[in-house]
């Protein structure tokens, strides 16, 4: 049923509505189609002659008839839809425009801000009159790296279309890269920032342990900096010997000193360059400095390099810092004790390298005590004056024994002895080159239990390196300047370094520090440090929530804040916190936050 309004022109041309009440049918067609076909009920007329009054005394004769007819409840429905139709036009739309991700960017900021690094780095967007949200930036970048880690031009995207930061809606690419210029340039103001942080969150007794380890990460690139610049050098030699103007070269970034360069890959891309970073920590994984050099820098070196920075930065705290084997070197040991103020250090030892320890450790006759903590283990000490001791310093030198760990060692040992006596009983003649001798000695981990006969006319096996080789299954050594210590002070600050390497591992892996595709060395170095931020706020965060980085994100990550715009009215709402993230935020001492907020009038 509808109100029809028919249009006629009179003789004299003028326009006039009818108006009728109507209803729609369908007509079948001769060809077996339907088409609709109105038919009017009841003709009321032309338009102009109606009024409202008359319209409202139609309605309501109708209603009587209703409520005559069919009885109170008809009519009422009937009223009810009636007023409905009568209100829609005059309704407020509800409309929903975005929504974004919220919860992760509410606990991570109070944490971000805790430390002190919104501080820092709003310092130097003032000293320096930064016309862009420079620390804003730098938070995005972050809070991208725990949430989900991309290129700077996809995060540019992702706080644009994704994230709920609105105070960086409007920055461009250009800013990301800007700022990692920025934040190379200020490396020192930050990483005292950090020093800070540590020392603020920290108690002495936990401050006073730094571990101390370094890595390598790999670059997407065929040439590492020195190859490029000979690349640019022959490129610009060729067009001099032409004696014609150079050619554009190809895409060159030459870093000077050169900083992406091959060596020991701990990464196992031994092919591509790489840089080496150096971390140090607290026992509890407290980011306290880090350092960044050439790929084919010594790790030895870098130690040195950072425990001078963290003297800097942690001064007036008694520091211990410990380290592995492939950093405790001999020399490198020597340097760190003329450091000052005297650093105490716990390092391993490289047991197939040390005379000392097989002097003073293993050959040494008698029983093993009991480890203090960890059961299977035993251990044995001696406490070496400054003449007996190899750095001219009073150490304690501390020896470990995994007794499962040893008898796996000594099973495989035992196999080996038997394909060497094997071997041996078909040929054991220096002069005969038989071929079971020649796979003897072809194979480095069975020649090494050869010798020779006095004569020199025969091999047999070396009795006495099988014995040293049983002396040392599962043993491991470490050496320590803490003489006036409990032994148990040492072996836990040695445990806490297998903390650092979950430090390379989260760096690596879900804070996504690799592959890197930057070739200047500034924008290398910011990239570093952002995920060394990155890696700062997700252990404060789990240290503080007492949960992993992915239970936090699981658990905060659903709330999503949602634009919503009622008439002319716009304006944020969240959504509720479940029980499991309200957790979370007490965990933290975070506020649950306004339920809306933003309201502002638009134009119709």
């Amino acid at each position: 049923m509808f109100i029809r309004r028919d249009r006629k022109s009179s003789r004299k041309g003028e326009q006039r509505v009818y108006i009728s009440l109507a209803h729609n049918v369908r007509e079948r067609l001769p060809d077996g189609s339907t088409r609709p076909k109105p038919i009017t009920f009841a003709r009321l007329g032309r338009e102009e002659d109606l009024d409202a009054d008359l319209v409202i005394q139609m309605r309501d004769a109708l209603d009587r008839y209703l409520r005559k007819r069919f009885g109170d409840a008809v009519a009422d429905e009937h009223a009810i839809r009636e007023a409905a139709d009568d209100l829609a036009p005059a309704a407020r739309g509800l409309q929903v425009l975005a929504s974004r991700a919220y919860g992760m960017r509410i606990v991570v900021e109070h944490v971000w801000k805790s430390l002190g690094l919104d501080r820092a780095l709003s310092a130097i967007a003032t000293e320096h009159a930064v016309q862009f949200p420079f620390e804003r930036v730098v938070f995005a970048m972050v809070l991208n790296r725990l949430v989900d880690p991309a290129s700077k031009r996809a995060c540019n995207e992702w706080v644009r279309n994704e994230a709920w930061l609105p105070e960086a809606a409007d920055v461009d690419v250009q800013h990301f890269y800007r700022a990692l210029d920025l934040m190379d340039a200020h490396t020192d103001a930050i990483l005292d920032a950090v020093g800070r942080a540590a020392r603020e969150a920290c108690p002495d007794d936990e401050l006073a342990t730094l571990l101390i380890d370094t890595t390598t990460s790999y670059f997407e690139s065929e040439f590492d900096d020195v190859e490029r610049r000979q690349i640019l050098e022959e490129w610009e030699a060729f067009w001099d010997g032409r004696g014609a103007e150079p050619a554009a070269p190809p895409p060159q970034v030459v870093n000077d000193p050169p900083l992406r360069m091959r060596g020991h890959s701990k990464d196992r891309r031994p092919r591509e360059p790489q840089i080496k970073i150096g971390l140090v920590t607290t026992a509890r994984g407290q980011m306290a400095d880090l350092q960044l050099t050439a790929g084919n820098e010594s790790d030895q070196r870098m130690t040195l390099e950072l425990l001078r920075a963290a003297q800097r930065r942690l001064e007036g705290h008694r520091l211990v810092a410990v380290m592995d084997s492939g950093m405790g070197g001999g020399p490198n040991l020597k340097a760190i004790d003329e450091l000052e103020p005297k650093v105490h250090r716990v390092s391993a030892v490289p047991l197939r390298q040390s005379k000392a320890a097989e002097q003073h450790l293993l050959s040494r006759p008698g029983r093993w005590a009991k480890h203090p903590y960890r059961e299977g283990f035993v251990i044995r000490e001696v406490l070496l004056d400054a003449e007996q001791s190899p750095s001219g310093r009073p150490e304690r030198w501390i020896a470990t024994r995994n007794e499962a760990e040893a008898r796996r060692q000594r099973r495989v040992l035992d196999r080996e002895l038997e394909r060497i006596r094997a071997g041996l009983a078909e040929d054991d003649r220096v002069d005969g080159h038989g071929r079971p001798v020649c796979k003897l000695l072809a194979n480095p981990k069975r020649r090494k239990f050869l010798r020779r006969t006095r004569d020199g006319q025969r091999w047999v096996l070396d009795t006495d390196r099988v014995r040293l080789e049983r002396r040392r299954a599962g043993v491991h050594v470490l050496r320590s300047t803490l003489v006036d210590e409990p032994i148990e002070t040492t072996l836990r600050a040695y445990d806490a370094q297998y903390g650092i390497e979950a430090e390379f591992r989260t760096l690596k892996s879900p804070l996504k520090l690799r592959p890197m595709h930057h070739r200047a060395g500034r924008r290398i170095r910011g990239h570093v440090l952002m995920c060394g931020l990155a890696l700062m706020v997700a252990r404060e965060l789990e240290r503080r929530s007492g949960m992993s980085l992915d239970d936090v994100r699981r658990a905060v990550g659903r709330v999503r804040a949602v634009q919503i715009q009622q008439g002319r009215t716009r304006y944020w709402q969240r959504e509720e916190w479940d029980a499991e993230a309200e957790r979370v935020l007490d965990a933290l001492g975070v506020k649950p936050g306004p339920r809306s907020w933003g309201a502002e009038r638009v134009q119709a």
